[in-house]
Formats: C-alpha cells, sequence, structure tokens
C-alpha cells in the first residue's frame, strides 16, 4: 500500500484560505459494507448540527451497492462539506467532490482525505474520525489487525501499521505538529497496543475496547461543538465517550 497511488486524483491546489476556524472535523465514512444503513444515519444527524464559520465537518463517505437504496443509491466515494437540516432521511449537504469508487481500505486514500481537508479547511483543532468496522488487536482470526474495511476493493483495510504510517505523512503533508483527537467510531479500537501505534500523532484517542452498538451520538456531540466552539479537546473528547 505504501507506495500505490492507484485511484482518483485529489485537487491540492486552492485559492486563499479560508479564515481559520475553530475546529475542523473530519469524517472517514467508510460505509463500503454492511454499515452502509449506519452510515447513512450517522451523515443525517451530523446535519442536524451543520458547519459554521466556526466548526467545519467535512465527510469522506463510501458506498455499496445492495444495502441502502435511499438517497440516489450512488456507490462510491463523495466529499462533502455537512451543512444543516432537520431531514433525518435525506442528505442534504454541499457536494465538493463525487469521487468515484474509491478503496477506503487504502492508507494513501486516508492520508489525501486528511491531507485535503486541512489544506482547505484550516483550524485551530482537528478532529479525525474513522468510521467502520474495526478488530483492535487481538479479537478476529486474522494474523493482523485494523480498521475500514472496503468490500468493494476485495475486502482491504487498513491495518495498524499502515494507520501509524498515515498519520505520519499527514503530519509530514500538512505540517500540523498533531491532531487534537483521534476518534474510532469503530468496534474495539480502544486497546494499548493500537494507542501505541497512533499516540505520536494524536493528543487524545477516543474508542471502544468493546463492539460499539451504533457508534458515536454525532447530533448531540456536534450540537454541543457548534454551540461552543471554543471547546478544548479534552472537553469535547470526553462529550463523545458520555
Amino acid at each position: 500500500h505504501s507506495a500505490s497511488r492507484n485511484g482518483p486524483v485529489w485537487d491540492f491546489t486552492v485559492g486563499p484560505p479560508p479564515s481559520e476556524a475553530k475546529w475542523t472535523v473530519m469524517v472517514y465514512l467508510d460505509a463500503d459494507n454492511n454499515l452502509e444503513p449506519d452510515g447513512i444515519r450517522n451523515f443525517n444527524e451530523m446535519e442536524v448540527a451543520g458547519s459554521t464559520q466556526d466548526v467545519n465537518i467535512i465527510v469522506l463517505m463510501d458506498r455499496i451497492p445492495g444495502y441502502d437504496i435511499s438517497n440516489g443509491d450512488w456507490t462510491g466515494a463523495r466529499l462533502y462539506r455537512v451543512t444543516k437540516d432537520t431531514d433525518l432521511d435525506i442528505i442534504h449537504s454541499q457536494l465538493l467532490q463525487d469521487k468515484g469508487e474509491v478503496n477506503m481500505g487504502d492508507p494513501n486514500t486516508l492520508i489525501d482525505f486528511a491531507t485535503w481537508t486541512i489544506q482547505n479547511y484550516p483550524a485551530e483543532h482537528y478532529l479525525l474520525c474513522l468510521w467502520d468496522h474495526g478488530s483492535g488487536w487481538k479479537s478476529r482470526p486474522m494474523p493482523i489487525k485494523g480498521v475500514c474495511w472496503d468490500d468493494s476493493s476485495n475486502w482491504d483495510y487498513i491495518t495498524s501499521q499502515e494507520l501509524r504510517a498515515a498519520l505520519f505523512m499527514i503530519k509530514q503533508q500538512t505540517g500540523i505538529d498533531r491532531l487534537d483527537i483521534l476518534g474510532f467510531d469503530a468496534c474495539l479500537m480502544g486497546m494499548l497496543e493500537v494507542d501505541y501505534q497512533v499516540m505520536p500523532f494524536a493528543d487524545t484517542r477516543v474508542g471502544s475496547e468493546e463492539i460499539a452498538y451504533g457508534g458515536f451520538t454525532y447530533a448531540d456531540t456536534l450540537v454541543s461543538l457548534t454551540n461552543s466552539p471554543t471547546m478544548s479537546p479534552s472537553v469535547l473528547a470526553a462529550h463523545i465517550v458520555d
């Protein structure tokens, strides 16, 4: 994977940077599997808050045929800036780019997404959330554990070692010192062995050591953040857990 650059090309040419926000929330929403209906639901929950001048909510969502036919039943990956609406069924957010089919299990896709977002939506604080299945360190019968399975790409996924390398490259390409929060909206990722892979690149990790039924409560968390955009990373992280 480290040498693979297959897939859509990201346009990193940007105009004058927007004014720096307080927070940029990046959600790597890998719904290219049986979790697609949950991904649609969670995206709509994010829209209850929506982006503001102080809080950018940027989502890369990949879908799959066969599980959820709502919202036009598109099946590739789309990049959005989440905007506010009260419809909990239909996604109305601002479509930034239609990426076509991408491999969300390739760490280069994660690198490109986070790098593009940080360059285009600078902020005082950054939250990167990895959304999908997770296997932590020791739970399933596979030799290497990881997160973010992409069924359309031969069930590829980001291993713990690849995640560490991806976070290193994000740091190198953007110049940020560390993410304020790295969130795993995935099962079994709240493990010390995972933390040792990611701790050089994030101040706080949020995730469950057990099966995570339902995942993060995006509406409650993001409404609280948009209402109080000066919220510190430690307070936001604790709020996600609460």
